[in-house]
């Protein structure tokens, strides 16, 4: 009853490539073979062997492209994952969809990496360590136990420190510059899971002094917003802004000039026609 059983044939891998490794990029030069490697199983699993009906295939050179998944490395947006849904190679760039809220990202290719190989690399970095020697005396064995017990008391201290400093960071801090009217964008990553991360919001009302509400884009109320998941959005030139700290405070003023570099924009007051300089960190994009 049993089933005959069907040859295969051995595909040697590259030299210390283990199993499940994602080898660099191979370049090859004019007249050298091609790099020919078994085909990947459905599940994607790599193969070291084909069976006597397969040929084997031409290994596929990983590179940025639709539909893979990368992680940005650089930036505001470091670590987060995402979809390549366009690539513009004349300008370097592309659309990325993110994992975390599905928002479309317009990222530099030079901040990307193949999501496959990123995670390959943490891996590498977590097997980096060095064998210990396991023939211990007698003598090493009562010096290990002292050193778990040390070492047990120990991170019983850090995790009270550590359960300290949550709960200070728990502790609500009053809001400082939010305003009604003003456009601000959601930075944090944990704000609802993420779901709003990146999102421009219109600041609707203050709850409270810790708290307060906004509105999407699409009509969606946020009513529970704190200063630390936002940052001030800076409109075009021409247009109306907040001024939401120092002289000036509570003031609409026509954005003339901005310098990202400097951190500086040039307003002019609406009230008395008044031109100052002040630092973009002190206004915002103001919402009539």
């Amino acid at each position: 009853d049993q089933k005959p059983m069907k040859p295969i044939q051995y595909v040697p891998r590259h030299h210390r490539a283990g199993l499940g490794a994602v080898p660099k990029e191979i370049i090859l030069s004019k007249g050298q073979k091609k790099d020919l490697v078994a085909p990947t199983d459905k599940d994607g699993k790599v193969r070291n062997y084909i069976n006597i009906d397969e040929e084997l295939v031409e290994r596929k050179v990983l590179k940025i492209e639709n539909g893979v998944k990368v992680v940005v490395i650089e930036g505001v947006h470091k670590d987060l994952v995402g979809k390549v849904k366009e690539i513009n190679d004349v300008r370097g760039d592309c659309i990325i969809e993110l994992d975390i809220n599905q928002q479309n990202l317009k990222m530099p290719l030079s901040n990307l990496k193949l999501k496959v190989l990123h995670d390959q690399e943490l891996e590498e970095m977590k097997s980096g360590g060095q064998p210990q020697d396991t023939e211990n005396t007698e003598e090493d064995e009562v010096d290990e136990q002292d050193a778990i017990s040390d070492k047990s008391k120990g991170i019983k201290k850090a995790k009270k420190k550590k359960d300290a400093k949550e709960k200070d960071k728990k502790k609500k801090k009053k809001l400082k510059w939010v305003k009604p009217q003003i456009r601000v964008r959601v930075v944090s990553r944990k704000y609802k899971d993420g779901k709003y991360y990146n999102t421009k919001v219109v600041v609707t009302d203050i709850l409270d002094k810790y708290s307060f509400a906004a509105m999407t884009p699409k009509m969606e109320l946020l009513d529970d917003l704190r200063e630390k998941d936002i940052e001030t959005v800076m409109p075009s030139k021409g247009e109306i802004i907040l001024i939401i700290n120092g002289e000036y405070e509570d003031q609409q003023a026509k954005l003339l000039e901005r310098n990202k570099d400097e951190n500086k924009a040039v307003v002019q007051l609406l009230d008395s026609l008044k031109i100052i300089e002040l630092s973009q960190d002190d206004c915002a994009e103001y919402v009539r």
